[in-house]
């Protein structure tokens, strides 16, 4: 099935996502809430309600769907359209506006796919000029390190969820702590960051930045 986009006029993440479908020879359908799509939106959206994200501003623009999933923001459609499903976890709708990005994950993917992840930060870094805001509870620090070396983050926030005994409840006895602990040093040297004490996950990227965090106690 092919790929359909529902836009808005105006909607600069729409303008986006277009122009890198244009520009890569991606065929897509358009709806346009304001030009013409409205009822066909409208269709959509009752028939998906439960898969919809909206943010504390409303549905989050674009919306994409290849007919079995919903991609919303910048992120999410752009990883999309370069990687496949193969960023599931990593990019999900984000809610901040003008030249940001957030919906960022780093805990959340397949490592393997950790290079396609980068691919993706790289053009929203180098060809959009847009700052990046992502969060990470520890996991895949090899990922956040070649982010770090790269430049490729701007806001970093890190869910620390307790000592390695909660770690092991959340996560499962699986979880490397050395991981955790080398994270916890790499978020550090981004320019914004943020650690924070929390059994919730996916932090907000308004949470108070830069708090010192002891090792000794993860």
């Amino acid at each position: 099935m092919g790929i359909t986009i529902y836009s808005q006029t105006g909607c600069i993440r729409c303008k986006v996502v277009k122009d890198f479908m244009n520009n890569n020879g991606i065929a897509y359908d358009e709806h346009n809430l304001k030009a013409g799509g409205k009822k066909a939106f409208q269709k959509f959206y009752r028939e998906n309600r439960p898969d919809i994200f909206r943010g504390p501003h409303g549905i989050v623009f674009p919306m994409l769907t290849d007919g079995e999933t919903i991609y919303q923001g910048i992120g999410a459609c752009i990883g999309f359209l370069q990687a496949g499903k193969k960023l599931k976890g990593f990019l999900t709708a984000g809610v901040l506006h003008q030249h940001r990005v957030d919906g960022i994950h780093i805990s959340e993917g397949d490592p393997k796919y950790g290079d396609n992840l980068l691919g993706v930060l790289r053009y929203i870094k180098h060809e959009l000029h847009m700052k990046t805001f992502m969060d990470t509870d520890g996991r895949n620090s090899t990922i956040l390190e070649k982010i770090l070396r790269e430049k490729l983050g701007d806001n970093v926030v890190m869910k620390v969820l307790g000592s390695k005994k909660t770690y092991e409840q959340i996560l499962g006895p699986d979880i490397d702590m050395n991981d955790v602990k080398k994270t916890i040093n790499l978020v550090s040297e981004f320019p914004e960051n943020c650690c924070i004490f929390s059994a919730k996950r996916n932090p907000s990227p308004s949470a108070d930045r830069n708090h010192h965090v002891d090792q000794d106690q993860v």
